[in-house]
């Protein structure tokens, strides 16, 4: 599956026959906050770091994830086997949506080099530009090369700040693809989520 700068990719959960069937893509809600809470806490210190700029304890990490913002706020979730294991977010710096919002991306270890950092970077700037966001930024530190490599496909500005690198993305106006791909992307989750709640409920034949 393609996936082009600046968009969210059409077809984007991978719910057919293959390695990636059991992945879904799809934003979480306040109730799902402890899914978040344990995706962040299942992070080692490196990726914490890496993460949050420096290092942070567990109850640090829990604050924030309980401290989220959901209405100045979309968090986007990959879901594996029904589990959250990587997460991109994007945050309104000043008003509800402004025309400058921040993104982070955190993947679990087990979980990484299979293209999970990718795919949510490319869906969360999507979903920015859906809501009239024109510039993204991210803050990097210089040891973070997967990050790195996700964010210089885009071309963004760099601007090195002591022992941080500020990437500056400037996104296009919303149009009917990345539109119909956010709402797609919305569907498919949906319906492949409530599929699988459904089939651990019912009961073992």
């Amino acid at each position: 599956m393609e996936i082009t700068a600046l968009a969210s990719p059409q077809g984007s959960n991978d719910n057919r026959p293959g390695p990636r069937m059991a992945w879904v893509f799809r934003k979480l809600w306040a109730h799902e906050v402890d899914a978040l809470a344990a995706h962040l806490l299942r992070l080692d210190p490196q990726q914490r770091a890496f993460r949050f700029g420096r290092a942070v304890a567990d109850e640090w990490v829990a604050r924030y994830a309980n401290g989220t913002d959901w209405f100045r706020s979309v968090t986007l979730g990959c879901w594996i086997a029904g589990e959250l294991r990587g997460v991109a977010e994007v945050k309104g710096l000043d008003q509800a949506w402004p025309p400058a919002a921040e993104a982070a991306l955190s993947v679990e270890r087990a979980f990484e080099g299979r293209g999970i950092g990718t795919a949510l970077f490319h869906r969360g700037l999507g979903i920015a530009r859906n809501r009239g966001i024109t510039r993204i930024s991210m803050l990097c530190l210089p040891e973070n090369l997967r990050v790195q490599r996700i964010v210089r496909k885009v071309e963004p500005k760099l601007i090195y700040n002591g022992d941080l690198i500020e990437c500056e993305i400037g996104l296009a106006p919303p149009d009917a693809l990345s539109i119909a791909a956010e709402l797609y992307d919305e569907g498919c989750g949906f319906a492949v989520s409530f599929w699988d709640w459904q089939r651990r409920l019912a009961p073992a034949a």
